[in-house]
């Protein structure tokens, strides 16, 4: 970054950044808002480094999405697994960002699963995720939606943990709150609660102004929802939950859905951004928080584009082997073509069942194919459960060709 934050320039320069800060409120690329941070009207300049990092993401959208659906090899149902996989650590990262336990096997499950007449953790947020891939539009108007929202996605889960922290407010919390860092308060959430529903209602109207950049807005409501903390607990995955939702607005659901694995690869940087824009000393300029935001998509893009090429990579090499295999039919090199498309893009084994619904053969047909002498020494087989779950030993197959290639000694 190459933009340097008032906060610093209040110890680097000898009027304590009172000339900078006069340059930039004033500034004609600045956009000023109503909320303060104590006599301070938080404020952003909307600079070339916020234009070109806006830029890039869009850029690096675009060039995912021909990725992963214009190439006509990847089949369907790869496309499928791409985007449960990123919707399964997207939620298991902004758990982990709180310090909240979810495995991947417990969120595949309840992605799985039907709506419990009983009680089951993290079933909302994982709910309100899914809603997301399947194209359900969230749009957030007023503080009532957000606590709607906060009810229905985390509300059980919180008051399972410590009934202590339900809001006690009309909509938000009622009492005071802190933020601690290794035992230090590094902010304190606003008050009076009638106080937090009006900012808050102020912090929607910009999220929702379509004469801002979406980025921008989605950045400065991401901070604001965060320096207002409405709720006792659940304040993070709450704001990266809505800053998906409004991502998804413009940027693909692959993309929209890389947030918090973002914030999570950067987390030092994500924090610490926070924690610069809160001090008085930053005098409310949020122009940094906002392209350390940006930088952190950016970063968390690249690093899910990387990732999607080197699996699509692999799976035409895997692919070009087994079906150049002489010893094993055209059938059962279809079968281990699946089983290699579920062990690159999937978080888990296929069974029979699953099997016989993504081949359309018949569950008799896949069992004497996954028993064919031909095929085992390819096979991983997880006998540890009921039903049995198959995937393809890619190891074995790259032994196979070690084995096959003439020594050129």
């Amino acid at each position: 970054m190459d933009y340097i934050s008032l906060y610093k320039h209040f110890f680097t320069s000898k009027d304590n950044g009172k000339e900078v800060y006069e340059s930039r409120f004033n500034s004609p690329s600045t956009i000023r808002f109503k909320i303060t941070n104590k006599d301070y009207p938080f404020f952003v300049i909307i600079n070339n480094e916020i234009l070109r990092l806006t830029e890039q993401i869009y850029s690096l959208n675009s060039q995912i999405i021909k990725m992963v659906y214009a190439d006509n090899r990847i089949p369907g149902i790869v496309v499928h697994w791409i985007i449960h996989h990123i919707l399964i650590e997207e939620i298991r990262m902004t758990n982990e960002i709180e310090g909240v336990s979810s495995t991947r096997k417990e969120i595949k499950e309840l992605l799985e699963t039907t709506p419990p007449k009983h009680y089951k953790r993290l079933f909302g947020l994982v709910s309100k995720y899914s809603q997301l891939i399947n194209n359900v539009s969230i749009d957030i108007n007023d503080p009532i939606d957000i606590r709607k929202l906060y009810d229905s996605s985390m509300l059980k889960d919180i008051e399972k943990e410590n009934p202590e922290n339900i809001p006690d407010g009309e909509v938000f919390r009622k009492e005071a709150v802190e933020v601690d860092s290794g035992g230090k308060a590094i902010h304190t959430g606003i008050n009076p609660e009638s106080h937090i529903i009006q900012t808050m209602a102020e912090a929607l109207n910009i999220l929702n102004d379509e004469k801002l950049s979406l980025l921008v807005r989605v950045a400065v409501f991401h901070y604001l929802f965060g320096f207002i903390h409405p709720f006792y607990d659940g304040n993070g995955r709450m704001s990266r939950f809505i800053s998906s939702a409004y991502l998804k607005k413009e940027l693909d659901n692959l993309c929209a859905l890389q947030l918090s694995v973002s914030c999570k690869m950067n987390q030092k940087q994500y924090y610490n951004s926070f924690q610069i824009t809160n001090d008085i000393r930053n005098k409310g300029d949020l122009t940094y928080f906002v392209i350390s935001f940006l930088e952190i998509i950016l970063s968390g893009l690249n690093a899910l584009k990387e990732s999607i090429e080197e699996k699509i990579s692999h799976y035409f090499y895997y692919r070009k082997i087994i079906f150049g295999l002489k010893s094993i039919n055209s059938k059962h090199n279809a079968l281990l073509d699946v089983l290699l498309q579920c062990t690159l893009f999937d978080t888990d084994n296929l069974t029979v069942e699953q099997l016989v619904q993504i081949t359309d053969h018949s569950k008799a047909t896949i069992k004497k194919w996954l028993s064919n002498a031909e095929i085992q020494p390819f096979l991983v087989i997880d006998r540890s459960k009921r039903q049995y779950r198959y995937a393809l030993n890619l190891e074995a197959i790259d032994h196979f060709i070690e084995e096959s290639t003439p020594d050129q000694n």
